[in-house]
């Protein structure tokens, strides 16, 4: 099996397993995460849209979607309420090492015109080729 097969392989079973239990959170979000991933932002949103009716979260579970949020607006050209997100995410989980590289990525993504020229000229990651952060 190919690299590319492999990838396929997994994402219809990522797929399945969120048709079969919708409200496993991790499964969401990696369907989302598919969208986005595929400059889908309306679809993406649309899988992120039911987890904020949500009331609890395990530590790992608010990680998670927080990093889902703040790349989704990132995608979206919305640098400053993706900072709103990681400062909520820190005050509650603040030890998690995903904080340091989303604290990277915003800080070249400044507000402003300096953050407007460098999103234009580089896109909405910056120059910083670094990749969503798992676990925690």
């Amino acid at each position: 099996m190919t690299c590319r097969a492999g990838l396929v392989e997994s994402k219809a079973m990522i797929r399945q397993l969120h048709a079969e239990q919708p409200d496993y959170l991790f499964a969401r979000l990696a369907v989302a995460r598919f969208h986005l991933d595929e400059g889908r932002l309306v679809e993406a949103e649309e899988f992120l849209r039911p987890v904020q009716t949500r009331t609890r979260f395990h530590t790992s579970e608010i990680s998670a979607y927080s990093i889902a949020q703040i790349d989704l607006l990132l995608a979206k050209k919305n640098p400053e309420a993706a900072r709103m997100w990681l400062n909520t995410w820190k005050k509650l989980d603040p030890d998690h090492r995903g904080i340091q590289v989303y604290e990277k990525r915003l800080k070249l993504n400044p507000p402003g015109l300096l953050g407007l020229a460098r999103r234009k000229l580089y896109g909405y990651r910056g120059d910083l080729a670094e990749s969503s952060v798992e676990g925690g």
